[in-house]
């Protein structure tokens, strides 16, 4: 189930790096990115996910995922110290645990 997950998320980065264009750009406002992260990335990430016995520990993974990626659209940093509540206001993308 590790290795799944792992993969899940990888492939998730890969689709994400391969639309950073208009995930990062500026010119985007937060309607169009929260469309493309929710039919794009939200999908590969949770793809297979009715036969996962998920545990605790794999949904804290799925939850890192995807605020790493959240932070990142906005251009923030860990060390901006925003707390996730903040952040999942303005981009009111779909929760990753709630598609599982």
């Amino acid at each position: 189930m590790d290795s799944e997950i792992g993969r899940r998320i990888a492939n998730a980065w890969k689709r994400f790096w391969t639309l950073k264009e208009v995930l990062k750009g500026n010119q985007y406002n937060m309607a169009i990115k929260r469309k493309i992260y929710n039919t794009c990335i939200l999908p590969i990430l949770t793809y297979g996910c009715q036969t996962w016995a998920t545990t605790h520990k794999h949904g804290q993974k799925l939850i890192t995922c995807q605020r790493a990626m959240e932070r990142s659209m906005l251009g923030y940093t860990k060390r901006d110290r925003k707390r996730a509540e903040d952040i999942r206001k303005i981009t009111k993308v779909e929760n990753v645990i709630l598609k599982t």
